[in-house]
């Protein structure tokens, strides 16, 4: 989550796992994340850094987990493109040190978390490609012979 007013804004008690929320910078509280309700709030593996007004913003919320959270300069691959790049670079501090927690076994990428995950939106480091586009084999294909062709006698 990049470029708004705020990375995220609560309302309401949430699970907030595995984020990476950067340069939030709009009108408003630029935080990346504004809590606006008094409920439990469970935060971890999230990286939350480059937010004009601080990571955290009217801090209303319990935060009844917060831990394996970054708010330090992450390592990003290229936050000078459009958009930013955010995957993290090669001994990243993020790199392989969250909690497994939650239930969640893959990336944004789709790349499943490692025992030790890496904390943020994607696992490992270094810019990931799209995965390739595979095709499945087919399971009803049929070879037929066209039939001889016949010659006309006159």
């Amino acid at each position: 989550m990049y470029g708004n007013s705020h990375g995220i804004d609560l309302g309401g008690a949430h699970n907030i796992y595995f984020n990476t929320i950067y340069a939030n910078n709009g009108q408003g509280g630029n935080c990346g994340i504004y809590a606006r309700d008094n409920l439990s709030t469970n935060y971890r593996n999230n990286i939350n850094y480059g937010n004009t007004g601080g990571a955290i913003c009217n801090s209303a919320s319990n935060f009844s987990s917060n831990d394996h959270n970054v708010t330090s300069n992450p390592s990003f691959v290229n936050t000078g493109s459009t958009p930013p790049d955010l995957h993290l670079n090669a001994g990243s501090g993020a790199s392989g040190t969250g909690a497994a927690c939650c239930g969640i076994t893959s990336d944004k990428d789709e790349v499943t978390r490692a025992t030790s995950p890496t904390i943020g939106a994607y696992e490992g480091s270094g810019s990931a490609s799209p995965p390739p586009f595979v095709l499945p084999a087919p399971t009803n294909l049929r070879v037929m012979t066209a039939p001889a062709s016949s010659q006309a006698t006159h």
